[in-house]
């Protein structure tokens, strides 16, 4: 059974882990410091893969259901880059004018990944804090931030 002040604490730690992409969203794109967009993206995107790779390992060590939950991990970053990149092209067509389709389709990956990365984060540190014999029973509480990741 669920209690409610665990949840609503979930609910704050997640809501906190996500200021800081919030508030680089609100930024404007020319006052955002850091590598160019290409090479952040491509940083991002090689830094989430490794971070789902140490997801798979850690749940698939842990795994009492013949494989599924890493099938169903590995499905699930699949459909949410597709889903990303395909938002984002649609950001990068419709969105503001001040700056250029091809910043602004990367500049939503790069807020999409970076989101994606934080709930990655916090399963993987969920799960390392699990006592190992708890793991296969706890991890699934670890794993629902990511199993509603749709947007950043």
């Amino acid at each position: 059974m669920t209690h409610p002040a665990p949840t609503r604490l979930r609910a704050v730690a997640a809501a906190v882990l996500l200021l800081p992409v919030l508030a680089l969203a609100q930024q404007p794109a020319a006052e955002r410091v850091g590598p160019p967009l290409p090479e952040r993206v491509r940083t991002l995107d090689t830094s989430l893969k490794e971070e789902h790779d140490d997801l798979l390992r850690r749940v698939g060590a842990d795994a009492r259901d013949q494989g599924r939950l890493v099938a169903a991990l590995k499905a699930q970053q699949a459909a949410w880059l597709q889903y990303r990149d395909a938002a984002c092209a649609l950001v990068g067509l419709v969105g503001d004018a001040s700056t250029t389709p091809a910043n602004r389709t990367l500049q939503c990956k790069a807020d999409w990944a970076e989101a994606q990365r934080l709930r990655m984060w916090s399963a993987l540190d969920c799960i390392s804090q699990v006592p190992p014999a708890e793991r296969a029973a706890e991890q699934e509480r670890c794993l629902q931030a990511l199993a509603t990741s749709l947007r950043p």
